[in-house]
């Protein structure tokens, strides 16, 4: 189940988890920063895109946002993004470079949508009453996949030279 509350004036938060049985929850947050040009972080988990839909019309109309950032693209952050991106088309995308190839993998994203945004790189949104806000991406504290610095540079080289992903991981 999907709950809602304001974290701040402009801040809506969704929220769910889902059960590991035997270990306890896995929580999973979206956020909607409202104003001049909304962003939502994140989509929800695949499992629950329907009922995250419903929540996030309860909080914004879905054709009012201008950005989606994906923090990452893990299955509990990309749920709802495919009915999001062919509901609004003038939907523009916040990832890094990493988190394109990811996707790529299983549902590209549509490039003329994606805005590059890679750990330490800003971005500033206007806000209401003229204020700007600016967002840093950091690099997540942990990461449950292989060691980012043996894959990325493998992977990165291997997807512009267009040599298959799978080659890139079995030299790990």
């Amino acid at each position: 189940m999907i709950t809602t509350y304001k974290a701040a004036p402009d801040i809506d938060v969704l929220t769910s988890s889902f059960p590991i049985p035997g270990f306890g929850l896995v929580p999973i947050n979206a956020f909607v920063l409202h104003g001049p040009e909304p962003l939502l972080v994140d989509t929800g988990a695949v499992i629950e895109r329907e009922e995250f839909m419903t929540a996030l019309r309860s909080v914004l109309d879905p054709a009012d946002l201008k950005w989606i950032w994906l923090t990452h693209t893990d299955f509990d952050h990309i749920g709802a993004l495919p009915a999001l991106l062919a509901e609004n088309t003038e939907l523009r995308i916040i990832t890094t470079f990493l988190g394109v190839g990811i996707m790529s993998l299983t549902a590209p994203l549509p490039m003329d949508r994606v805005h590059l945004l890679n750990p330490g790189q800003k971005i500033t949104r206007r806000r209401p009453h003229t204020h700007r806000r600016q967002t840093t991406r950091i690099r997540q504290p942990f990461d449950n996949r292989l060691p980012r610095r043996q894959v990325r540079g493998a992977l990165q080289l291997r997807l512009l030279r267009g040599t298959p992903v799978s080659s890139a991981r079995e030299r790990g």
